[in-house]
């Protein structure tokens, strides 16, 4: 019988192999998160300990498209620059080892110097899909193996379905003394997570769902992250089936007595087309820092593929780290974290640049790798930026006061459609993100952000901007982003 770790030298084996034939392949990112090799998904298992951030994350080491999953590592001390580790955890036993399933999402935890790692396996038996709770352990938090009263938690909520029941999210309540665990699950066709409480992290009681709520929130959520921030309790998830909403969060209270959150406010975390499964963790220097997926399913209604980079090897790409604060009326803002602008190369400065109705090219010949920063003095009339290659392909970002209307059309042969993001009043600009094949666009207020992958052809890059009638730029400034995401070896 093949144990665990056989498995897991199987799948480091097939990376190395892999990994070798992807360096300076055309779409390769520059400065996000991506895999060494093969497919990616989720983010899992946030968390940083002894100055050490970890990233754990949905894998299949064998192939760039899905695939029986098992969970990739890497670690930083900076939230940026990463070096891989070998996998943490593979499909082994009766319980997750299925091409079909395999370690689903979840959360890591450090107890008693070990690390926990917390994840869903998921099996197909007699055609039906069994997902339950699973352990895994580490004391030098590389190597991991798997508790031998796994599954610790098997479905057994009435309405509840065991092919919805997975991603578990674990924390430690200061207020009562005890781990909680929420589970995301569909409960007669709607979405919720279910609760579970332990004194020792391996015998869990359940206390049923988490949210009581009336309106429409999806049928299933995914992967849920519950935190405190400030005085109040967030609870984030991605909700499947919910028209053109995929991110969510609320704020509001969470009783521990009667085992359920009280919310006041709904957000959208994401308003774009490549942003899933976030998952946040807290640092030492005590900021809620999130990252998500870049990329969606074929369940969202403007899926259209995970478009070209399975042809060079590889799948999937973190966004960049964001910082999650809360303003005084209970809405998240987000961020860019701090460490991005120590990237910076600066290429452009302009302020106090008045523009017209011609159509004016602010910079041009840039790397595809760059952060483009847009300030206005008033946004009372629209303006049109474009972001153009050499080849003719472009993206055009309709910005005004009250939205910013994205549309990737022109931009390659992989999408079509548009996005529209919020834009509070008193905003005055957005910050850019872009990469070789994606990217972010921020309002500088915080309060939105708009996350798409982007299949350019390779080459530089021109940014053009135009209005109506005149506004005043007051202030335009480009940076190169890059950092070395192709050095790290499969360590440990």
């Amino acid at each position: 019988m093949i144990d665990h770790q056989q498995r897991i030298e199987k799948a480091n084996q097939a990376i190395q192999r892999a990994k070798k034939k992807i360096v300076n392949t055309k779409h390769r990112q520059k400065y996000h998160f991506m895999p060494p090799a093969n497919w990616m998904n989720d983010p899992n298992g946030l968390i940083q300990y002894n100055g050490i951030y970890h990233l754990f994350y949905q894998h299949n080491p064998y192939d760039a498209t899905w695939g029986s999953m098992h969970w990739g590592h890497a670690v930083s001390k900076d939230f940026l620059n990463w070096k891989h580790l070998p996998i943490a955890l593979a499909p082994s036993e009766p319980y997750d080892d299925d091409p079909e399933g395999g370690c689903f999402s979840g959360t890591a935890i450090v107890n008693d110097n070990k690390m926990h790692l917390f994840y869903t396996g998921t099996i197909i038996k007699n055609g039906k899909m069994i997902q339950t709770q699973c352990l895994a352990t580490s004391t030098d938090f590389v190597h991991f193996e798997k508790h031998p009263k796994n599954p610790i938690i098997e479905l057994d909520v009435e309405g509840a379905d065991s092919s919805n029941f997975r991603d578990p999210k674990v924390w430690f309540a200061e207020e009562t003394g005890e781990y909680y665990m929420i589970v995301g699950t569909s409960i007669n066709g709607k979405g919720n997570v279910l609760l579970y409480k332990s004194m020792d992290l391996l015998e869990w009681e359940c206390l049923g769902p988490l949210v009581d709520y009336d309106e429409n929130l999806g049928s299933m959520w995914e992967c849920p992250d519950i935190f405190s921030l400030e005085d109040k309790y967030i609870l984030l998830f991605s909700p499947m089936h919910l028209d053109e909403k995929t991110t969510l969060y609320m704020t509001g209270e969470m009783d521990y007595q009667s085992g359920k959150f009280i919310y006041d406010k709904i957000g959208q975390i994401d308003y774009g087309f490549d942003f899933y499964a976030p998952q946040t963790l807290l640092d030492e220097n005590g900021r809620r820092l999130m990252i998500g997926w870049q990329n969606g399913w074929e369940w969202m209604p403007w899926w259209q593929g995970f478009g070209p980079t399975s042809e060079e090897g590889w799948c999937g790409s973190m966004s960049i780290p964001r910082e999650l604060q809360l303003d005084e009326n209970g809405y998240l803002t987000f961020t860019p974290i701090k460490e991005l602008s120590e990237l910076g190369n600066n290429l452009i400065t302009q302020v106090n640049r008045k523009i017209s109705n011609e159509k004016v090219k602010l910079a041009e010949n840039l790397p595809p790798n760059f952060e483009a920063h847009f300030e206005f003095d008033c946004l009372k009339n629209p303006v049109k930026i474009i972001i153009e290659n050499h080849q003719g392909n472009s993206l055009v970002l309709k910005l005004s006061k009250e939205s910013l209307e994205f549309d990737r059309s022109k931009a390659d042969s992989y999408h079509s459609g548009s996005c529209t993001m919020p834009i509070n009043t008193n905003n005055k600009g957005i910050k850019i993100f872009a990469d070789t094949s994606s990217i972010e666009i921020f309002s500088l207020d915080g309060y939105s952000v708009l996350t798409s992958n982007v299949y350019f052809e390779t080459g530089k890059r021109n940014i053009l901007i135009s209005c109506r009638e005149e506004v005043e730029l007051t202030k335009f400034r480009v940076d190169e982003l890059k950092l070395n995401l192709e050095v790290g070896e499969l360590d440990g």
